[in-house]
């Protein structure tokens, strides 16, 4: 696991239990909907950038030094 990659994870996003949580908007999806594409709020600024956080917190978890 890259702890940098996770710590930039965890800049943008909120992990209470099986929910997720944009850190600019405030939307929230659970994990058994990590397979989709998150919903940001309408003007979120990040909307753009972070489309699967559970997917991509899975790769930084599994990732071994990469």
């Amino acid at each position: 696991m890259n702890t940098v990659h996770l710590l930039n994870w965890h800049h943008a996003w909120l992990l209470n239990g099986d929910m997720l949580y944009c850190r600019q908007c405030g939307a929230g999806q659970p994990e058994e909907l990590g397979d989709t594409v998150f919903q940001h709020s309408a003007h979120c600024s990040a909307q753009e950038l972070h489309l699967q956080p559970w997917k991509h917190l899975k790769h930084i978890v599994d990732t071994d030094g990469e």
